[in-house]
């Protein structure tokens, strides 16, 4: 399934300085959304370590299945009316 990765971006450190492309970013925000998240994780905390930085906020969350009805629902309710989904 799918997993959100969050932390917050290390005073001085680019995006472009991350091991992984941010699928998300906001500031220092850092949201990576990946199906591999071992490999990910993996990525992630042996730069922070290699470079001993400090992941602040890191947080790892799956996607559940009310997680996936709740959006599915959202969008359906957010079609104007008479349209259909595809």
């Amino acid at each position: 399934g799918q997993v959100t990765i969050r932390f917050t971006l290390p005073a001085g450190v680019a995006h472009s300085d991350l091991p992984v492309a941010p699928t998300r970013s906001n500031g220092t925000s850092i949201e990576i959304i990946t199906t591999d998240e071992i490999t990910v994780l993996n990525q992630i905390t042996g730069w922070a370590l290699q470079r001993k930085e400090a992941l602040m906020g890191l947080d790892v969350t799956r996607t559940t299945l009310e997680d996936v009805y709740i959006a599915l629902t959202h969008e359906e309710s957010n079609q104007p009316e008479g349209a259909t989904r595809d």
